[in-house]
């Protein structure tokens, strides 16, 4: 009946085949009842490969967390959330859905809708963005360890200053004392 709608009218399938993400409808049983062709080009399968059967191109890893989407689906929830799946070609995408159900008047589900957005980019990108993130507080750790040696030189070569000087001025006052102190004249000469 869903189907029958969606292809009947050509407001739906104008709507659903102008979407640039992937769109499946299933039926109750899970098998695809509608595949638009931004399914086709991100999947590399044809309708006519899917269109009554499962889609089953989860990755092992998504299986349970798959089932459970499906299954909060099923309980008329509107749930989002990313996953991995196969191209035909073998290729791994992270997938974000969005799913949700078609009920008929009386509430009963019908069909189950899922958006498929391709955000294997995006995961890229934030993985390329971690990575450099690490990479400049690596950075940033090493350079703060190389000043921070260059201040502890710096700092002990003040101090070492600061005990010459403090040394050369007490030699001074010492002499200057001494001088001051002495019994008989001094006389300096100059050859003007």
């Amino acid at each position: 009946m869903v189907i029958k709608a969606i292809k009947s009218s050509a407001k739906y399938q104008a709507l659903l085949e102008s979407m640039p993400d992937p769109v499946a409808v299933y039926n109750t049983q899970g098998q695809a009842i509608y595949l638009n062709h931004a399914f086709e080009e991100v999947y590399g399968w044809s309708r006519d490969e899917l269109l009554g059967r499962r889609i089953d191109f989860v990755p092992p890893d998504e299986t349970q967390p798959t089932q459970q989407a499906w299954e909060r689906t099923l309980a008329g929830e509107k749930v989002i959330f990313e996953t991995k799946r196969y191209t035909k070609d073998g290729r791994c995408l992270f997938i974000q859905l969005r799913t949700s159900i078609i009920t008929d008047e009386a509430g009963q589900h019908q069909a189950s809708v899922v958006i498929h957005r391709d955000v294997t980019e995006n995961r890229q990108a934030q993985a390329e963005l971690a990575q450099a993130h690490q990479l400049l507080e690596r950075r940033v750790d090493q350079r703060t360890s190389e000043l921070n040696e260059v201040n502890e030189r710096l700092l002990n070569e003040i101090k070492k200053k600061e005990l010459a000087e403090k040394s050369l001025n007490r030699k001074v006052a010492e002499q200057e004392s001494l001088l001051d102190n002495i019994q008989t004249q001094i006389w300096y000469l100059t050859d003007v």
